[in-house]
């Protein structure tokens, strides 16, 4: 009930109220509610922005800050709080953006969450853009009839061509050509995590995501870590795994459990994420189930090793030049997708992941080192 009361207060205010002083041609406010792997995805958008605006502002929540304050191409970042959701709590964050940033002459909604559509809409003065997804709900299509521009994702490409969709965006462009729109990243200093030394193959590992689903079974993985640890028996190879803070215990257990004698440096938390791209490049590759890691490793231009299991790749995945995405060929996946999260197998078995062997993990590492060079 709370929502179509607000939806007939934004009806109201886009009626009749007035834009009581002109917006900012050369700025645009992005806001963006989705979670990290989204939030890497969307700095190719901010990219292009950028060629437009002289001003680019990002709302979002907290842990994507460091995200989008390591691009050269944002202006400044305000805080989104997932869980104020009132009209009086998401007017307070409308006032703060609006009271630094003034008002934009766009703003451009990225994933349809009710926050999300009601803060754009507050911006009276802007032209309002929606990305909206087939999957989205009633009220969702509800609020998107009050935004003067929609672009509808059908999941017929990546969800980042549709971006281009937006009447904001004055060339189209070719967004597939990734590499001519790959987000600027701020230099950083003292990173020395990763030994970047002439003749060892340093490979980058990610096993763990937020949504267990999406994870590959420990096993599985190890027993390709010692693939390559027989592959590269004769030659200098390093071996990091990449994650957060919270989960550096688990890799520890991951490592003690097995691969005790396998040397593998745990960098979980060892820097901040503003810093993950650049520690990447020192890197040969990178291999990963599909997390914001991997996208993170994509953008510092290494070559990429992307397990999708039951997330849709045909939307969403690394977008460079030098990217394996392996997928599964079960009729049931996928079931992950940009518009609609998923967070318990339907099947209670995960078997788009357990279908996916070591050895075929291998194979494709191979491939793709071999068609990087």
């Amino acid at each position: 009930m709370r929502q179509y009361l607000c939806f007939l207060f934004l009806l109201v205010n886009k009626l009749l109220r007035r834009p009581k002083k002109q917006a900012d041609k050369n700025a645009v406010l992005v806001i963006q509610t989705a979670k990290m792997g989204d939030a890497v995805l969307s700095l190719y958008f901010i990219e292009t922005l950028k060629n437009r605006y002289q001003k680019v502002y990002v709302l979002s929540s907290a842990p994507n800050r460091e995200i989008y304050e390591m691009s050269s191409a944002v202006t400044e970042f305000f805080e989104y709080k997932p869980n104020e959701k009132s009209p009086s709590e998401m007017t307070r964050t409308w006032e703060k953006v609006k009271a630094a940033a003034g008002e934009p002459s766009d703003v451009v909604v990225l994933q349809p969450s009710f926050p999300a559509m009601f803060i754009a809409l507050r911006f009276t003065s802007a032209r309002s853009h929606l990305l909206m997804f087939y999957e989205a709900g009633f009220s969702s299509r509800l609020f998107s009839l009050l935004f003067d521009d929609v672009a509808v994702d059908y999941g017929k490409k990546k969800t980042v061509e549709y971006y281009l969709d937006f009447t904001c965006i004055s060339e189209k462009g070719d967004m597939k050509n990734y590499d001519s729109v790959r987000p600027g990243i701020k230099p950083v200093s003292g990173l020395t995590s990763v030994e970047s030394e002439p003749g060892v193959f340093s490979i980058g590992l990610s096993i763990k995501t937020a949504n267990p689903m999406k994870e590959l079974p420990a096993e599985s993985f190890a027993a390709f870590i010692r693939l390559l640890k027989n592959s590269y028996h004769d030659k200098p190879f390093a071996l990091y795994l990449f994650g957060s803070e919270a989960e550096y215990a688990e890799n520890e257990a991951f490592i003690k459990t097995y691969l005790q004698d396998v040397t593998v440096k745990n960098l979980c938390g060892k820097a901040a994420l503003s810093q993950i791209p650049a520690l990447m490049a020192k890197l040969d590759a990178f291999v990963s189930v599909d997390t914001a890691l991997s996208y993170m490793a994509d953008i510092a231009g290494i070559p990429v090793l992307n397990i999708a299991g039951p997330c849709d790749a045909g939307r969403q995945s690394p977008l460079g030049k030098n990217v394996v995405v392996i997928t599964s060929s079960l009729s049931c996946a996928p079931c992950f997708t940009t518009g609609r999260s998923t967070y318990q197998c339907r099947r209670g078995d995960q078997a788009c992941l357990r279908e996916i062997t070591p050895e075929t993990i291998f194979r494709k590492f191979i491939q793709l080192i071999q068609s990087s060079r």
